[in-house]
């Protein structure tokens, strides 16, 4: 269920990108960040329970081989004379361009940029290694981490709302769903733990 409302989101925001309407792409990133935030808690609360090295084996999996591939195909594109749909897209011009596109790091390089939308994903190799150095292990960790963050975020819609970077592209933007999603996951488990005897003893019959 989690991977199909993931792909849903993550087509949002593809169709966000095509359409000159405005959709609903900034609430579908914030929406994937947070399924993140509950899916990475879960994992290093189960599956990876005291193997943070496997977790963070696993995510450089599933991330950086289909990353460097697109990077790839872009850039034979671009060799190839095909423009880029936006004009800041094109080949890094500098050592430290191209390790910025290696390492997913786009938003922060200077132009040209050869993958901009990776930015995202940027975002969610931050919290990631964040996750898997146990920022969200704990109900209470997550939740002083869940308010730090909101009052970042009122702070920064209230003081620099046309800022871009401070309001969605920076981690610091992402770190609120992040959280949410965690913090969504410990309140189910404690919800389950506190109240799962109650509902197995109701009988409404």
């Amino acid at each position: 269920m989690f991977g199909t409302f993931r792909t849903i989101l993550a087509a949002l925001v593809v169709l966000q990108h095509f359409s000159p309407a405005r959709l609903v792409g900034s609430m579908a990133v914030f929406a994937f960040f947070t399924l993140s935030g509950f899916l990475m808690t879960m994992l290093m609360d189960t599956a990876y329970r005291g193997r943070p090295e496997a977790f963070a084996l696993n995510r450089f999996l599933r991330l950086y081989p289909h990353y460097w591939l697109a990077m790839a195909i872009t850039a034979v594109l671009l060799l190839a004379g095909v423009a880029g749909s936006r004009p800041f897209i094109g080949l890094p011009d500098s050592v430290g361009g191209w390790a910025a596109a290696l390492l997913y790091v786009n938003y922060w390089q200077t132009s040209p940029q050869l993958l901009p939308t990776a930015w995202a994903v940027t975002n969610e190799i931050v919290f990631y290694v964040l996750i898997g150095l146990g920022l969200s292990k704990t109900p209470g960790r997550t939740l002083l981490w869940f308010l730090v963050s909101l009052v970042y975020s009122v702070l920064a819609a209230d003081y620099a709302p046309k800022n871009a970077d401070l309001n969605y592209f920076l981690p610091s933007a992402a770190s609120l769903p992040f959280a949410l999603g965690a913090l969504a996951y410990h309140a189910r488990g404690l919800i389950d733990r506190r109240w799962a005897p109650v509902f197995a003893a109701y009988r409404p019959w």
